[in-house]
């Protein structure tokens, strides 16, 4: 990629070269061969991402959810959603059964083969030559409300990361800065049961607890988001379809050679050699201070959150059925 100033004439077409790159190697990718990454924010899905991209030569298409990518301009119009608040971009799109027909199903298509337009989602490209790759991984925070329409349509490998809540939150509020970056301000009640676009009708069953929770913290707030979304997935993958792995970032971070291993055989994509395998050893792009071992990646939080938040993480955790993620 250009190292240039991000709003120089030089650094745009840099830009803009690299989606030309990608849309001539297109027609080469098939869909159903991307892997997606999935993940709430703070949870590995980066550094999944960039280690997976170094070690299977494939080259990344980040967050094609985000409100910088152009066509996701579609999908806000298809149901009249409010642009303008959901532009913080922590908005989730939502759909169930299927993607086909949907703006949705754009988006995700050209992501998959790599034509999405726009900077941010090649924001991470270690070399402008990856263009040229014809393997390609995307990484997602925002498609746990559509994850399995996306999977229903497409079939493409799928690894679904899921952390400690105390150390998502412990990142999110501490580590992004601004007690929480683009969470400030987020507003749970909106984004769960006044969208127009039909996810009213799942989260309704949980309408008192939304609108109390409403009321509280920020943290409070976002614990239950994180939540919610993970329980959509509990919920519409009972049973997981062939090629598709949740796994736990604890248990990768801890041993990342090893436990990496049978996660790519089941997704049946190629083993890497010991030497691609130390890819996984390195920092994600988006880690924040200095590098960190194992456990502090792992139970660093503690050092972070105080008891009364910790409180508040693992009573809302457990009021929505995921004690289970809760790593003691």
């Amino acid at each position: 990629m250009l190292k240039t100033k991000m709003h120089s004439p030089l650094y745009r077409a840099g830009y803009f070269l690299t989606y030309l790159a990608d849309l001539a190697v297109s027609p080469l990718i098939n869909p159903a061969e991307t892997l997606v990454i999935s993940g709430f924010w703070r949870s590995g899905t980066t550094w999944l991402h960039t280690a997976l991209a170094d070690m299977l030569n494939a080259k990344m298409v980040f967050e094609p959810y985000h409100n910088l990518t152009p066509e996701m301009l579609a999908v806000y119009r298809h149901h009249n959603l409010p642009y303008q608040k959901m532009k913080s971009n922590m908005h989730m799109p939502w759909a169930e059964g299927s993607v086909a027909g949907h703006p949705l199903a754009n988006v995700i298509r050209r992501a998959l083969n790599s034509s999405i337009r726009g900077r941010w989602v090649r924001l991470y490209r270690p070399h402008w030559h990856d263009c040229f790759r014809t393997r390609v991984i995307v990484k997602f925070t925002r498609a746990a409300l559509s994850l399995r329409a996306m999977h229903n349509t497409f079939g493409m490998p799928l690894l679904h990361v899921y952390r400690d809540p105390r150390a998502v939150l412990a990142s999110v509020i501490y580590k992004t800065g601004n007690m929480g970056g683009n969470f400030m301000g987020f507003n749970l009640v909106q984004h769960t049961l006044e969208l127009p676009d039909g996810r009213a009708d799942y989260f309704r069953q949980w309408e008192g607890e939304i609108r109390t929770l409403q009321k509280q913290i920020l943290l409070a707030r976002v614990t239950a988001w994180w939540a919610l979304t993970e329980r959509r997935l509990l919920d519409t993958f009972p049973d997981l379809p062939p090629r598709t792995c949740f796994v736990q970032y604890e248990k990768l971070a801890a041993a990342p050679e090893t436990e990496i291993l049978p996660v790519l055989a089941a997704l049946g994509l190629p083993i890497p050699s010991d030497i691609q395998l130390a890819a996984l050893l390195a920092d994600s792009p988006t880690t924040y201070g200095e590098a960190q071992s194992s456990a502090q990646k792992i139970s660093g939080w503690r050092g972070l959150l105080s008891t009364g938040e910790i409180a508040t993480i693992e009573a809302i955790t457990r009021a929505f059925g995921l004690a289970d993620r809760l790593v003691d």
